[in-house]
């Protein structure tokens, strides 16, 4: 995945939950489509929308931030097939939110909660800690090999990370919850053991959210 950006990739130099660099509100939209073109759940709807547009897929799983028209198209297609309102990216998100690239060590990343939804509290055994739900998926070698949790599994152990998730949090990076990427976070916890000493991703900041 490439989204030609200001986007600086974690090194070796960069300290633990980092803020590498600021992002953007299109960088967040980019990698959101860039992560579910793939889906079993939202891939079609994706490419239904662009193939309606006449839109190439390379508009969304090789987005270009710096084209301001790419960008429209991008938010149209997100906002249309998550029915978020009209000139939104999510419903009831917090109008002074800021956009970084971070990095994660694992055992951050661990105190990441899911948002508030009733699956993925259940998920967790009701904590919203993605650990807890982790836990509850059990090891990565254990899952069928056709099902998503698996495939993103082995891609890690050969090299290739998923696509960012997608985190909100407040200041002093506390409260921090996943917006997008609930199963590729669960999954980079139940393996843990193939985890880089820091991970990629696009953290939002806003002075308080309820998510």
């Amino acid at each position: 995945m490439i989204i030609r950006s200001r986007y600086r990739p974690p090194g070796p130099h960069n300290e633990a939950m980092r803020l590498l660099g600021p992002a953007s509100e299109d960088d967040m939209v980019a990698i959101f489509l860039v992560a579910e073109i793939t889906s079993d759940q939202y891939g079609p709807q994706i490419r239904q929308i662009l193939a309606q547009l006449g839109q190439p897929r390379s508009v969304v799983d090789q987005p270009d931030t710096r084209d301001q028209a790419a960008n429209v198209v991008r938010r149209r297609i997100l906002a249309s097939y998550r029915q978020y309102p009209t000139g939104d990216v999510f419903t009831g998100m917090p109008a002074d939110v800021r956009w970084h690239h971070a990095a994660l060590t694992p055992a951050e990343l661990a105190t990441v909660r899911y948002i508030d939804d009733p699956y993925w509290t259940d998920f967790s055994g009701g904590t919203r800690l993605a650990a807890d739900g982790a836990r509850k998926l059990g090891p990565w070698q254990y899952q069928p090999p056709w099902t998503t949790h698996r495939r993103i599994a082995e891609k890690l152990r050969y090299g290739t990370p998923p696509p960012p998730i997608i985190l909100l949090g407040e200041p002093g990076l506390t409260n921090v919850v996943v917006i997008e990427g609930h199963k590729r976070l669960t999954v980079l916890l139940a393996c843990r053991q193939l985890l880089p000493a820091e991970l990629g991703v696009l953290l939002g900041i806003t002075a308080s959210h309820d998510k």
